[in-house]
């Protein structure tokens, strides 16, 4: 025979509490991600060439790669970008602020991009396949140093 434990109120509101960030956290992820799929399918059409950087954890704990390097790595028309995505609340963390300048510093593009300026950036990314030299204005006018807003 199985006893129900009775959880005391304190408790439950505590775990209600941790469900409704737990809830919240999932939401920002899946609009992440969805925007992420947005930028992954936009930048194949445009025949650059990509790859989603990951740094999760193996199962023993260590790491599998560096953190704070960018979501995207990304080189179109022989220019080096990396792109850290970010859902409209999302907020980068100081490491990933940190290479995005280095990346910036080196001659490449960080670029911090947020849904709202997805349309700046395929303007961007088409002006480099052109070969226009407008993708520095462009870059300098929406993206650089946005990460330090």
């Amino acid at each position: 025979m199985t006893i129900a434990r009775i959880v005391p109120s304190s408790n439950l509101r505590r775990n209600i509490h941790w469900m409704k960030t737990l809830c919240l956290l999932k939401g920002n992820v899946m609009k992440e991600k969805n925007f992420e799929n947005r930028v992954k399918s936009f930048l194949k059409d445009q025949g650059c060439w990509f790859i989603k950087y990951w740094s999760g954890n193996a199962q023993n704990g260590k790491k599998f790669t560096k953190d704070g390097i960018p979501d995207i790595l990304c080189c179109c028309n022989g220019k080096f970008i990396g792109i850290e995505l970010k859902a409209p609340d999302g907020k980068p963390s100081d490491l990933q602020t940190y290479n995005l300048k280095k990346i910036d510093g080196s001659g490449g593009y960080g670029i911090l991009l947020y849904p709202d300026k997805y349309e700046e950036f395929q303007k961007l990314i088409k002006l480099i396949n052109c070969d226009n030299s407008m993708h520095q204005e462009i870059y300098k006018r929406t993206f650089e140093g946005r990460w330090e807003t």
